[in-house]
């Protein structure tokens, strides 16, 4: 079962598992199933909000301390800094880091350590 974080209540509208739980719906299952049969290399997801390339882990095990999380690293971690660094640099203004009144370095940031968020909602 899945759950909404900020009411603590069943959400089926996400049906995405917890980074560290494994629970997989059945239709989450079959894209995972898809992808482990076709070399998919790389995503990118867009949405509004400030201007930074930010890269995962979204989700830190770590609770919120006076409103910040901890970085969340991945295996992958290097190649994550260094493909949100390229793109960021590519950007006209994005890796200058001021953007909607907040400050990222070279327009980067780990998700969990700018905000914990699960299930990418």
């Amino acid at each position: 079962m899945y759950y909404y974080e900020k009411t603590n209540g069943r959400n089926h509208h996400l049906p995405l598992p917890d980074n560290w739980e494994h629970q997989v719906e059945l239709e989450t299952l079959a894209v995972i199933k898809w992808m482990q049969n076709y070399n998919f290399v790389l995503s990118a997801n867009l949405h509004g909000g400030a201007v930074v390339a930010n890269y995962p882990f979204d989700k830190s095990r770590d609770p919120r301390i006076r409103g910040k999380t901890t970085y969340a690293t991945t295996p992958d971690d290097k190649i994550f800094k260094k493909l949100a660094r390229t793109y960021s640099y590519a950007h006209s203004w994005m890796h200058k880091g001021w953007n909607c009144g907040d400050f990222f370095d070279e327009g980067i940031t780990n998700g969990a350590s700018w905000y914990s968020l699960s299930k990418g909602e």
